[in-house]
């Protein structure tokens, strides 16, 4: 207890203020070219503020691997300049169907970073001289995120008697980036069933994502394809 009360209540308490201002334009636009064919164009700017344990936190010595994660508290967020367009058709009873492709360009893109041991003054440590000290930061230039998704649902009510009550649905979607980004599925698609009958009610989904990359420096590791029901 002496030592905590040291640590936390031996200084006067200090206040720290800090601020900015940034202008997020959006804009969209619709075109009917029928009745059930329309085209949709969007345009937005975001920014996504860094996680607070990348920022601050105590050190994670890691035994197993060897490794030491380490917060860097000069992470800034990453800003994006958003572009969409959409082509989607309207059927009966209720349906629809539509393509998505869209880019994003981000500023200040957060990276995992892989540093040696005399980075963080550990080179001559006889425990932790020989670990990998791992961080995050954010990569110089743009990184340009492009894709397309395409999807589809439909109620089944024009079918007869029973079978009225099938409901369909379908996706897939295609990522790329023009750097390896952690946890950006490459490919992933997906479906649903579901069936309603008076006072039954029945659901089934699942979706199946390729190898994706779950780190994006020194060593990349990635986490296998998988399908979940």
């Amino acid at each position: 207890v002496p030592g905590l009360t040291y640590q936390y209540m031996s200084r006067p308490k200090t206040t720290r203020r800090s601020g900015y201002t940034h202008l997020f334009p959006s804009a969209s636009a619709k075109y009917s070219f029928t009745e059930n064919l329309q085209a949709h164009l969007g345009y937005s700017a975001t920014i996504s503020r860094p996680a607070i344990g990348n920022l601050g936190g105590v050190w994670v010595f890691n035994e197993t691997n060897e490794t030491v994660s380490v917060p860097n508290p000069d992470l800034r967020p990453e800003r994006s300049r958003n572009l969409s367009g959409r082509l989607a058709t309207y059927f009966e009873p209720v349906g629809s169907a539509a393509l998505t492709f869209f880019q994003n360009d981000i500023t200040d893109s957060v990276t995992s970073a892989e540093f040696p041991a005399s980075a963080f003054g550990y080179e001559d440590d006889p425990a932790y001289g020989s670990y990998r000290f791992l961080s995050v930061g954010n990569r110089p230039g743009k990184t340009r995120v492009r894709g397309m998704t395409w999807e589809y649902s439909q109620a089944l009510s024009f079918l007869p008697g029973a079978w009225s009550g099938l409901n369909v649905a379908a996706n897939y979607t295609r990522t790329y980036a023009s750097v390896t980004r952690a946890a950006m599925v490459p490919y992933m698609a997906g479906a649903t069933l579901s069936y309603r009958w008076r006072r039954l009610a029945f659901g089934a989904s699942g979706k199946w994502t390729d190898h994706t990359p779950m780190t994006s420096a020194g060593t990349i590791t990635y986490r296998k394809q998988r399908t979940m029901i």
